[in-house]
């Protein structure tokens, strides 16, 4: 597993974050199992955010989205938007062949995002 930090654009309200990606790749089975993407509320300096992680604590707040894939196709995406957005909403969706089957939403933000057009870009760069 590697992961990556850096300072990003949003496409849609020009806004600038700071994101940090991290991928796992299981070697035995030569296939992509998961991306991490946290998309911090603000703009952080990279020390702030890698200790953070090292130490699991204090993450500071930001969008979670976490892509799981088996066989290297996607199969699930999970957002759960920061705790200043929303407390507790949390967007799942299924997918078989890059198309939802199923989703289950609570509390939703109304945000309108294309995961596959985001996964493609995460999954890209691996």
């Amino acid at each position: 597993m590697f992961a990556e930090i850096r300072d990003t654009t949003d496409d849609q309200t020009g806004n600038l974050f700071t994101q940090r990606s991290s991928y796992y790749y299981d070697w035995v089975h030569k296939e992509l199992r998961y991306i991490e993407v946290y998309n911090f509320d603000g703009v952080l300096k990279r020390n702030v955010v890698k200790r953070a992680f090292r130490k699991q604590k204090r993450i500071p707040p930001a969008t979670y989205i976490k892509y799981t894939f088996f066989e290297n196709k996607r199969l699930k995406v999970k957002l759960v938007p920061s705790k200043r957005e929303c407390e507790q909403c949390v967007e799942e969706y299924y997918l078989v062949n890059d198309v939802v089957i199923s989703n289950n939403k609570k509390n939703i933000s109304g945000e309108k995002r294309d995961f596959i057009k985001e996964s493609n870009y995460y999954f890209a760069r691996f």
